[in-house]
Formats: C-alpha cells, sequence, structure tokens
C-alpha cells in the first residue's frame, strides 16, 4: 500500500513539476524581455533627464537676455530723444526676436518635461514587472526545489520530512533574496554610475571641441562618478564575501571589520578574543569561518543603527569543542517576544537568517535583550560533538 502511494504520489509529482519547469521558463522569458525593455528605457530617460535640464538652463539664461532687453527697451522709451530712430528699431527687434524664442524654447521644454514624465511612468511600470516576474520565477523555482527532493525525502525519513522541507525551502528564500538584493544594489548602485559616466562622457565629446572649461568641469562629475562607482563596487564585494578572509585569516578580517565600524560610527566597539592557541592549531570549516564573520557583522550593523548604543562588546572564545561569539550593546533593547523575525533588513540577513545560519550547523543561538537595558547575541558552535553532548550543552 504504501509503496503504490510512494508510486502515485512519484507520478504526481513528475507531473507538476514538467508543468512548473515550463512555467519557469516561460516566466524567465517575460524576465528577459522586461529586463532589456527596462535598461533601453530607463536609459533614453536618463539622457532625455538630462537633456531636459539642458534646456531649463537655456531657458532661463534666455529668459534672463528677454529680461534685460525689455528693461533697455524701457529706457530707450523713456529716452527716446537720445537715440536714433535705427538703435530705437535695433531695439525693438531684439527684444521681440528674443521674446519669440523664449516662447519656442519654452514650448520645447514643456514638450521635453512631458516625454521625460511620460517615459519616467514607463521606466516605473516596466521595473514593476521586472520585479514581479523575478519573484514569481524565484517562487516556482523554490517549489520545484521542494518537490524535486520531496519524493527522497518521504522514502528516506518520512518522519523527518518537514523539518527537511521547512529549512531548505528557508535556505533557498534566503539565496533567492539574496540574489535580489545583489541585482539591486548592481542597478541602483555600479549600474547606474555606469549610465550616467556613459552620457558624461557623450556630452564631453561633443563639448571638447567648443568649450573646455565647460568640458573640465563635465570631467569632473565624470571623475566623481568613477570614484562613486569604484568605492561602491568594493563595498559589494566585501559584503559578499571579504578577501581577507581568505588572505589573512578570520582574526585579523575581524579586527579590521570591527576598526572600520568604530571609525564610521563613532560608536565604542571593543573586541576581546581567546584562545587563539586553539585557532591556530585548527582547520576549521568554510562555513564555520563564514557564519561567525556574518552573524558578528550582523548583530554590529543592528546596534550601531537601531540600538542607540554607546558601547558594543564582542567576546569571541576559541576552544577545542567549542565556538562561543557573544555581542553585547547597551542599547534600548527591544521585546524579543514582540519582534518580528523577518529577513527583510537592508542587509538582506536579518535576525531569522542568523538564526537560520546557525541552525545549519551544529550550534546554538540565543537573542536576550530587555528595554532599555541593552541586547546580548550569542551564537555557540560545537565541533565534531555528537547530537546528545551538544543537547548536554544546552
Amino acid at each position: 500500500m504504501i509503496k503504490d502511494n510512494v508510486k502515485r504520489l512519484n507520478s504526481i509529482i513528475s507531473t507538476t513539476k514538467e508543468s512548473m519547469s515550463d512555467s519557469i521558463e516561460e516566466v524567465k522569458e517575460i524576465s528577459k524581455y522586461a529586463s532589456i525593455e527596462y535598461s533601453e528605457a530607463e536609459a533614453e530617460y536618463l539622457r532625455l533627464k538630462f537633456d531636459t535640464e539642458e534646456y531649463i538652463r537655456r531657458v532661463d539664461v534666455i529668459r534672463k537676455e528677454y529680461q534685460k532687453s525689455r528693461e533697455k527697451l524701457r529706457e530707450v522709451n523713456l529716452n527716446y530723444s537720445k537715440y536714433t530712430e535705427e538703435e530705437l528699431r535695433e531695439q525693438y527687434e531684439d527684444t521681440d526676436s528674443l521674446r519669440d524664442l523664449l516662447e519656442k524654447e519654452e514650448q520645447k521644454e514643456k514638450e521635453i518635461r512631458i516625454r521625460r514624465n511620460t517615459l519616467e511612468m514607463h521606466v516605473k511600470n516596466v521595473r514593476h514587472i521586472l520585479e514581479k516576474s523575478e519573484k514569481a520565477r524565484s517562487n516556482f523555482e523554490m517549489a520545484l526545489s521542494i518537490i524535486s527532493g520531496e519524493l527522497q525525502r518521504l522514502t528516506d525519513n518520512i518522519g523527518d520530512i518537514e523539518n527537511k522541507e521547512i529549512w531548505g525551502m528557508k535556505v533557498i528564500e534566503a539565496e533567492e533574496k539574496e540574489r535580489q538584493r545583489i541585482a539591486r544594489d548592481l542597478h541602483d548602485g555600479p549600474a547606474q554610475n555606469l549610465t550616467n559616466l556613459l552620457i558624461k562622457t557623450e556630452v564631453c565629446l561633443k563639448l571638447i571641441e567648443t568649450d573646455i572649461d565647460k568640458t573640465k568641469n563635465e570631467m569632473l562629475i565624470l571623475k566623481h562618478y568613477l570614484k562613486d562607482t569604484i568605492n561602491e563596487t568594493r563595498r559589494m564585494i566585501y559584503n559578499l564575501r571579504p578577501m581577507s578572509i581568505d588572505d589573512l585569516g578570520l582574526i585579523p578580517t575581524l579586527e579590521r571589520y570591527v576598526d572600520k565600524s568604530k571609525d564610521e560610527s563613532g560608536v565604542n566597539i571593543v573586541l576581546d578574543i581567546q584562545g587563539i592557541e586553539y585557532y591556530k592549531k585548527t582547520l576549521y570549516k568554510e562555513t564555520i569561518i563564514l557564519t561567525v564573520f556574518r552573524i558578528l557583522q550582523e548583530s554590529l550593523t543592528n546596534a550601531i543603527k537601531y540600538a542607540n548604543c554607546d558601547i558594543i562588546t564582542v567576546d569571541l572564545t576559541f576552544m577545542s569543542k567549542k565556538i562561543i561569539l557573544t555581542v553585547i550593546d547597551d542599547g534600548d533593547g527591544f521585546n524579543v517576544n514582540d519582534i518580528e523575525l523577518s529577513e527583510d533588513s537592508s542587509s538582506g540577513f536579518g535576525i531569522s537568517m542568523m538564526k537560520e545560519r546557525a541552525n545549519l550547523l551544529n550550534s546554538k543561538f540565543t537573542i536576550s535583550s530587555k528595554i532599555n537595558e541593552g541586547t546580548k547575541i550569542q551564537l555557540v558552535i560545537f565541533l565534531d560533538e555528537k547530537e546528545e553532548d551538544k543537547n548536554e550543552n544546552n
């Protein structure tokens, strides 16, 4: 009976997988075309935005010239006896010419503003479609991944299937959210700056033969964008994986990160590392090293951003059978039972992600906090211990 049910389940899953795979491909196509349309529309919008600013500046210049010409004409009319008939006529013609030019340029400015606003709405709509299609693709892939592993889990260990499904789903969700965050950061940071660089380069090419001073100003702006792009790219690379972990190891990377956070935030952060002898002689798994760093990183980020604290103490202890990381701040604190443990923090690695990352290891993760008394976060990673030993330690 069980075998028949498993076969039926297998057939259902197989059919569902095929249908979902087809849906994923269709969503990918929508996402692909939306991405192309978005990139092209955004580039055109940025150019149009730049042109609009140029028109606004041009109209302002003409308007000032027209005002000066009108004042001059008023003066001429009041003192017409001092001017020749030819001078009077020229002043009238100059004023009329500037008025006509101003009307034409104001009309052009109005038209380009309308085009810019319309295109801006189009860009927003396409971005909305792109985000929805990416979310749909992510959800389909997550569901397909769960279904694909479901039968094997069912036949291997029916009793453990629910727990594995939950954590498998959370890991996939976290992975997709991190991908979305990286894509968003790339678009809002380096991609945006590179588009501006392209536009500024085109402007410089147009101006270099006619206006050297303005070209120099544009080049200075270009240099500013380049600097921002380089810094933003370095920040993203560091957030993805600090290169110093591979080059120098965990402890120097933590020391650098703490010093950098202290300098940028002004919060007093005290780092105390114990058990260096165990650290030096133990070959830790990469997942353990990265988990310690990421949880410390997120703990400091949250404390600095939200706790309004004056001091943060970080204690990291290496022992023969475990690693203990403790982060304590003297900030506002919060009610742990009331807080919504979501994955929607700005870094893409919130409190629930810290817990989930810890749960992937043989570890224990705890948060304790009281209003106006601060917060304590502790991670205990058990090294090569049996599960019953971990439970005893808990």
